[in-house]
């Protein structure tokens, strides 16, 4: 759920039956949208999407007892009334969502980014959020909702007094970040990064690249595309963009002096990474204090964006002091062992090779305490199809430079990922069961990282391994003004 900022209406059923073609009764004020019945809050609009498992048309009376001011419905619902004055009626409630998405992005002024990659696009999203938020009102994805639903309900979220949206792009399959950059229509495209991601349903990484180069053929006339020189087939992007027409391409790099945005200094160090930027003849000094060379990366594309929204990218990395990594996504946690405590990197937010070689070079600049040891808690990495075998043992190189001392393994890819490193290898099962057996391999001053796919379920053993636990806190960048180029 989220609602419209100032708490007034962000549309009325009136309107939502205009935008998705539908019929009500009423016109009734919502200040949300929700398309799950159990995070329902008081004023939402309630849309019963028919998936697969589950049917909200069967939540819609449960929703609308939350609290929900109407419900978007395509079906009879039981317990309620066809004739509800609460209900707006359509054809399909997921084409209509998608029509409510774009009655929203037509109305608003708002300027549109739109962030996809094979790595790092939620937490880029959330950087720039947090960005815009300094100097005008951002609207912004929560979570990782980038897929057919998550897009189409962030745009229905966006309020007709937001600056600037920021929406994620996901795909999982060929065609789809074409489909849903059309919904969004962004004025800035970033691409994050390329890499081994959904070899399941491509061919090669060059596919994978063409796919997520899709985002630039349906920018906004004069929109900016945002290219990383650093995050693989960059080449391949930047053709991209200019078949596509578009009329500013802005590329950044840590390394590369001839990108639009390229660091001048990079420190990576265990606790975040120093650096110096040239950014729009000017001279920037940054703390990333979330470690990890593509963290940086991503803050050099959000220092990009924010000059290409027009506002000031000194202004932008200071406000990014304020940000933290989020649960799976790279946090601290102090974990209590027997005899003391260890470190935990809460990386369990899924994984591909590209994120897994990037969270076990983190992993090795992060010294032990003394006497202490470096633990991967891995998961198998999904959606890799014929090459997964391969893709998992190509990753022992990044296990032994990460020091690694120890491999505890969900699955028998992680475990062959372990082995190939020669490496001692626990394997176990049913992760949400097995915290006790993790902590029970830990000493005082370990530093253990946790990382996997989604479908491996290991956010529910770092839940139980951080409870009670002790989130050490990080801020996520600063910046300041350190001398005109």
């Amino acid at each position: 759920m989220t609602t419209a900022p100032d708490q007034r209406a962000l549309w009325t059923t009136g309107a939502i039956a205009a935008a998705v073609a539908g019929r009500t009764t009423a016109d009734l004020a919502v200040t949300g949208v929700a398309i799950d019945s159990r995070e329902v809050v008081p004023g939402d609009l309630f849309v019963a999407l028919a998936g697969r498992t589950s049917d909200g048309h069967a939540h819609a009376a449960r929703a609308l007892r939350a609290g929900a001011a109407a419900a978007l419905v395509h079906r009879p619902c039981p317990g309620l009334a066809i004739d509800d004055r609460r209900l707006v009626h359509c054809a399909d409630t997921h084409a209509a969502l998608v029509a409510l998405g774009a009655a929203a992005r037509d109305r608003s002024p708002a300027r549109r980014v739109g962030i996809t990659g094979s790595a790092g696009k939620t937490g880029t999203v959330r950087a720039l959020a947090t960005a815009v938020a300094a100097m005008a009102r951002p609207h912004a994805s929560v979570r990782s909702f980038n897929n057919h639903v998550g897009v189409p309900l962030s745009l229905a979220r966006m309020g007709a007094t937001a600056d600037v949206g920021v929406f994620e792009i996901g795909m999982n399959a060929p065609g789809e970040i074409a489909a849903l950059a059309d919904q969004v229509r962004p004025h800035v495209g970033i691409v994050t990064s390329v890499g081994a991601a959904h070899l399941g349903a491509f061919p090669n990484e060059a596919a994978i690249a063409d796919e997520k180069g899709a985002l630039f053929r349906h920018l906004a006339p004069g929109g900016t595309a945002i290219v990383n020189l650093d995050a693989g087939h960059a080449d391949r992007l930047i053709a991209i963009a200019r078949e596509a027409g578009v009329g500013r391409i802005v590329t950044v790099s840590l390394d590369d002096p001839t990108a639009d945005v390229h660091g001048l200094r990079a420190d990576l160090r265990a606790d975040g990474t120093r650096l110096a930027v040239a950014i729009g003849g000017r001279h920037l000094a940054l703390k990333v204090a979330t470690p990890g060379r593509a963290l940086a990366g991503n803050a050099l594309a959000v220092l990009a964006a924010a000059e290409a929204l027009g506002l000031d990218p000194a202004m932008a990395g200071l406000a990014l002091a304020r940000l933290t990594a989020g649960p799976g996504r790279g946090r601290l946690v102090t974990i209590p062992v027997a005899g003391g405590t260890a470190t935990l990197i809460d990386e369990s937010y899924n994984a591909n090779p590209l994120s897994m070689e990037a969270a076990l070079a983190t992993l090795g600049r992060r010294a032990p305490a003394a006497g202490g040891r470096r633990v991967t808690v891995l998961g198998d990495m999904a959606e890799l199809g014929d090459e997964a075998a391969a893709r998992h043992r190509a990753l022992s190189g990044a296990l032994k430079g990460a020091r690694v001392a120890e491999v505890i393994a969900f699955g028998p890819l992680s475990a062959l990922m372990g082995r190939a490193a020669g490496l001692p290898v626990l394997e176990l099962a049913e992760p949400a069961a097995a915290a006790e057996a993790v902590r029970a391999r830990l000493a005082p001053g370990d530093v253990v990282m946790v990382k996997g796919s989604n479908a491996g379920g290991l956010g529910a053993l770092v839940e139980a391994l951080t409870r009670p636990g002790r989130v050490q806190s990080l801020a996520g960048f600063w910046a300041v003004d350190e001398r005109a180029a």
